[in-house]
């Protein structure tokens, strides 16, 4: 059984629910490209995130600049704290579970090519991160950035937190928004909103779990269990998605049941 006094979990269910392009598709060499180092510390609900972004020009307007949508970065308006209580009670359920006045991510720091760059956010979304480049990228032409983000899951039932020893993380990591002819096109974070705007990307992920975390793949039959040792590491490999959510629990079937509960 979890320890509820000190919030850890003695195993953990790694559900991954994958939007965008089956992978039975192959998917454009071009797409952006998400290398990801993960680390769970589940005792203190933090997720630690080493985030490599390889994006590639498609459209003949250059840019000089990328854009991204970091959502955990969103922080309630003391002025709309009534209205989204109302709305979250229309939606029934209880304000003081599922509203976090946030926020709950931080950017720590963007680097490319190995040198620190000062990234700002945007004055009329503070949930658009916009990172300047060194030189204009055109068509065709590519860039790699390199981001440091934490993640701190608070107490509450929503896109991310964690409740009764169960994480929730839905679109909870840096996405480069949308851009085409007439630019970037990021999208601002709506509390009771669902549904999201982003480019499909390719991804490959290191995650690194505490002693004897548990690994569930998306098939039943190859679920199996990580080495029960500090610090155990899996590697996963998406070729085309969305996004990434994840949903950390005590047990894989224990949040399943839940769910549907």
């Amino acid at each position: 059984m979890p320890d509820r006094m000190t919030g850890s979990c003695r195993a953990l269910g790694l559900l991954l629910v994958m939007t965008g392009v089956a992978s039975a598709q192959t998917p454009a060499p071009d797409l952006p490209r998400y290398e990801m180092q993960v680390r769970f510390d589940t005792n203190a609900k933090t997720v630690h995130l080493r985030e490599r972004v390889t994006w590639t020009n498609r459209h003949a307007r250059p840019t000089n600049e990328l854009i991204f949508t970091v959502y955990p970065l969103y922080r309630m308006p003391e002025k709309d704290v009534g209205l989204l209580a109302k709305t979250v009670e229309i939606l029934r359920q209880s304000p003081s579970v599922a509203l976090d006045t946030g926020p709950a991510g931080r950017l720590n720091g963007v680097r490319i090519d190995g040198k620190d760059v000062a990234h700002v956010t945007r004055s009329d979304m503070m949930t658009a991160v916009i990172v300047p480049l060194p030189a204009p990228v055109g068509q065709g032409q590519s860039v790699t950035v390199e981001l440091d983000y934490t993640l701190e899951l608070p107490h509450k039932q929503g896109r991310w937190g964690h409740w009764d020893d169960v994480c929730y993380m839905n679109n909870w990591h840096p996405q480069l928004a949308v851009y085409d002819e007439k630019g970037w096109h990021p999208t601002p974070f709506i509390p009771w909103h669902q549904p999201f705007f982003h480019e499909a990307g390719l991804y490959t992920a290191t995650i690194t779990l505490p002693k004897g975390q548990m690994w569930p793949p998306r098939r039943r039959r190859a679920r199996r269990r990580i080495a029960a040792t500090a610090g155990a590491t899996s590697s996963w490999r998406r070729r085309c998605c969305g996004t990434l959510h994840w949903w950390p629990a005590t047990s894989f079937t224990s949040a399943r049941a839940r769910r549907a509960a």
